[in-house]
């Protein structure tokens, strides 16, 4: 299964969409407040999901009110793959020593297909 964590961003359910078709099944979708509640980090520990994804939201990593949540799952998460997107990639490049700054132009709502 995989865990998207919801950082409150309109398109966390585009992302659940894509998700699900290119995985065959939903992944489980939880709002980034609730993630004590729902004890994420260590079902993420305990091996409960095979990738995570961080969703895009409003804040930047480096406020703990914005990201502590997600901080919390990535640090979780280090045997497993991690996919950030905005919000989510800013947190990973933080957590591993890059500095993050606001961009020169916002860049929402462009695709872009990625290769590896």
């Amino acid at each position: 299964m995989i865990l998207l964590l919801d950082n409150h961003d309109s398109y966390t359910f585009n992302l659940y969409q894509l998700i699900a078709e290119v995985a065959g099944e939903s992944p489980l979708v939880v709002r980034a407040e609730f993630s004590e509640r729902e004890n994420l980090a260590q079902r993420v520990r305990d091996g409960e999901f095979s990738h995570v994804v961080i969703s895009p939201g409003p804040g930047t990593p480096e406020n703990p009110r914005d990201f502590a949540a997600a901080c919390q799952i990535i640090e979780a998460a280090r045997d497993i793959p991690v996919l950030g997107i905005c919000l989510g990639h800013q947190g990973l490049a933080l957590l591993n020593g890059a500095r993050v700054k606001p961009a020169p132009e916002p860049k929402h709502g462009f695709i872009s297909t990625v290769h590896h």
